[in-house]
């Protein structure tokens, strides 16, 4: 009423996206909203979940003319606009709101049908989480600054050099396992505090490896191998603030969630509309398409994994379960996985056990980040779970079979590593079609643990960062 009526009103009473674009063009998202949110929280919503390689979108508050009947537009909605731009679209982006479910409405209920009619891709819009750069930056000066302070104290007392190579031992990895639990915790206070844990023990490790080093390399006795500990002892910092940036990504995105589920009964009959007319039509049509049941299985996969794709609905149907956060990916844990094991082959390639298969270990792991960034945003969440299971079982087998490295190595090379590239290519969908054991696979690949505080304080811990609604 106050942008676009007015000059679309004076330019002819036109839609806003023919004034702009008289020629058209072609519709790559489709966004589906129930005209809840603010216009703010509306923009940084789509752009912040723009599909990759998407150009156009179809959004109905300026693509229809505002200052004109539409009605005979929509009296049969089949022939509407919305299905038709719909149907020519690749994505579908849901954008949620804090008053209503957008499926409490009957025409957004009705772009739901269509969507899972002509199998495409449905999104949620998130926002971008609060104060990200800031909290991760936070992160980053905390273990920064245990480094500067264990680096100059370390100085100081050198003449325990045996004990600090200790401590920079058992700090990185009480920093990695604290980054491990808090990854598997729910986005709560609880993991911002193992987050910062991790970070600090990370900084420790560092300035203990950086101050004795420097005194050991000045006497000459530093051997030129033991160069790759001090990546490996800041990446625990840079892991640290990319789990603080998961941990504000996973709250945002279990807030959009529960926007979507506001008043949402789970039935698409309940949806109400403001013209009985189009609720009529569109019930008629939603009985005869005898689909109206899968409909609503695909917004219930909307509402658990944060999108509904065809992979993902495969997978729904043959009897997975539910798909809890299956678009979500724990980037922390993938990369703090990922970085464990190049650092064990690194570390065997350079102390010279089993040289040329730790080459091919290490070329198999950046295989596998080609394939992540090079599948579909719906795989990735699979992706993740998948390296992430297999990376464990690498790491325990690595130190369980210590006498029997090229057992190890052979596993890796040919069983493990190749699994974990090739199961992310096909897919959660693909995966559950295996004979008998499909769906059991994907199960296990893709669950999430789900905590229930045992008590009030437990829970009191566990509600998290408030995200406030935009306006």
């Amino acid at each position: 009423h106050q942008l676009i009526k007015p000059i679309t009103d004076k330019a002819g009473k036109m839609s806003w996206a023919l004034m702009l674009r008289p020629e058209g063009l072609e519709c790559h998202v489709f966004v589906t909203h129930s005209w809840g949110e603010g216009i703010y929280e509306f923009i940084d919503k789509v752009l912040n979940s723009w599909p990759r390689g998407a150009r156009n979108a179809y959004c109905c508050m300026l693509s229809n003319p505002q200052n004109l009947d539409i009605s005979g537009l929509i009296c049969s909605p089949r022939d509407s606009p919305f299905a038709k731009a719909l149907a020519a679209s690749t994505h579908m982006l849901v954008v949620p709101n804090h008053h209503n479910s957008i499926y409490s409405r009957i025409w957004c209920a009705y772009e739901a049908f269509i969507a899972y009619s002509e199998s495409k891709d449905i999104f949620t819009a998130c926002a971008p989480p609060q104060r990200l750069m800031f909290s991760m930056s936070v992160v980053l000066l905390l273990g920064a600054t245990w480094l500067l302070v264990t680096f100059i104290f370390s100085l100081l007392t050198i003449s325990g050099a045996m004990w600090y190579w200790l401590l920079e031992l058992l700090t990185y990895w009480g920093g990695m396992v604290s980054l491990i639990v808090a990854g598997f915790l729910p986005p709560n206070k609880m993991s911002r505090i193992l987050i910062c844990v991790g970070s600090s023990l990370g900084g420790i490790s560092s300035g203990c490896f950086f101050g004795v080093a420097l005194h050991r390399h000045l006497d000459g006795i530093l051997p030129a191998s033991y160069l790759i500990f001090p990546a490996r002892d800041l990446s625990v910092i840079a892991i640290a603030a990319l789990s603080e940036g998961d941990r504000l990504k996973r709250l945002q995105t279990r807030k959009e969630m529960q926007q979507l589920q506001e008043g949402y009964k789970g039935k698409l009959r309940d949806a109400e509309s403001s013209v009985e007319a189009d609720k009529t039509a569109i019930l008629t049509e939603l009985a005869s398409s005898g689909v109206e049941k899968q409909v609503e299985e695909s917004i219930q996969i909307l509402l658990d994994a944060g999108m509904s794709t065809q992979t993902l609905r495969l997978a729904s149907a043959r009897g997975v379960g539910r798909l809890r956060e299956a678009g979500h990916v724990n980037a922390s844990l993938l990369m703090l996985t990922w970085v464990a094991i190049f650092n064990l082959a690194l570390y065997q390639l350079v102390f010279g056990v089993g040289a040329w298969l730790n080459v091919v270990m290490m070329a198999q792991l950046v295989l596998y980040v080609v394939v992540y960034f090079a599948i579909g945003k719906d795989r990735r969440g699979f992706a993740s779970s998948t390296f992430l299971r297999i990376g464990v079982l690498v790491v325990i087998l690595r130190y369980a079979m210590e006498t029997s490295m090229l057992i190890w190595h052979c596993f890796c090379i040919a069983f493990a590593f190749p699994l974990g590239i090739f199961l992310p290519i096909a897919g959660p969908g693909l995966v559950s079609r295996l004979p008998c054991v499909g769906p059991w696979v994907v199960y296990i690949l893709m669950m999430r643990p789900h905590f229930k505080p045992r008590y009030k304080w437990m829970a009191a811990w566990g509600q998290g960062a408030r995200v406030e609604p935009m306006r």
